[in-house]
């Protein structure tokens, strides 16, 4: 997936919240405000642990569309204090190329290679707290339904509509690290501060 188009809620949508909001001054506790959003504090209240399990999730990198994605995305939320809350995603499966573009762009990729993923990304955001879907265990199976021109039939869960409904505040976007193991096509790996790596063979 599109990991920096996918976090928090994932839609265009979150950028003009934000946006929107920017103007406002929010009150925040002293301890809240001194958390850095590359890491949650695990000594907070603990407010959300759950996870889904997803299949045929369209992959994007630079160049576009190169695979699909299959595994695990787990969800934990700790309540900082006030309406600050660190959001912490982690997933693991494996992706199943398509053919074409590699994700980095650097060269072309076979179809059907399969790799492993493993990856994190952490923000701070602001909201009111207001679960519609349960906050600890399992959320259920979201198959995409996504095709290689990167067109999904099935929309993405949605961390900003399953806990905070009324929509965020404000978002801090903090650390993303994700590794793509492509075995002998190579390893991509994808940071908040750029890209290495690619998968070509």
């Amino acid at each position: 997936m599109d990991h920096r188009m996918f976090r928090l809620g994932w839609a265009a949508a979150v950028g003009a919240i934000v946006a929107a909001m920017m103007a406002a001054v929010w009150s925040l506790d002293a301890t809240a405000a001194t958390v850095k959003p590359d890491k949650c504090p695990t000594d907070k209240p603990l407010v959300v642990d759950s996870f889904i399990t997803f299949e045929n999730d369209a992959d994007f990198g630079p160049a576009g569309p190169w695979a699909l994605d299959a595994g695990t995305f787990s969800i934990r939320i700790w309540r900082l204090g006030g309406d600050a809350y660190c959001l912490q995603e982690h997933e693991v499966g494996t992706f199943v190329t398509f053919g074409g573009l590699s994700p980095e762009g650097t060269g072309t990729v076979r179809a059907g290679v399969v790799g492993s993923i493993d990856g994190t990304y952490t923000d701070r955001l602001y909201g009111r707290f207001a679960p519609t879907v349960p906050t600890t265990g399992f959320l259920g199976n979201l198959d995409r339904r996504c095709g290689e021109d990167g067109t999904c039939l099935t929309p993405v869960f949605s961390v900003r509509q399953s806990y905070f409904p009324s929509g965020y505040q404000h978002v801090d976007g903090g650390a993303l690290d994700f590794t793509y193991a492509g075995g002998a096509c190579g390893t991509w790996h994808q940071t908040s501060s750029g890209d290495t790596g690619d998968i070509v063979c």
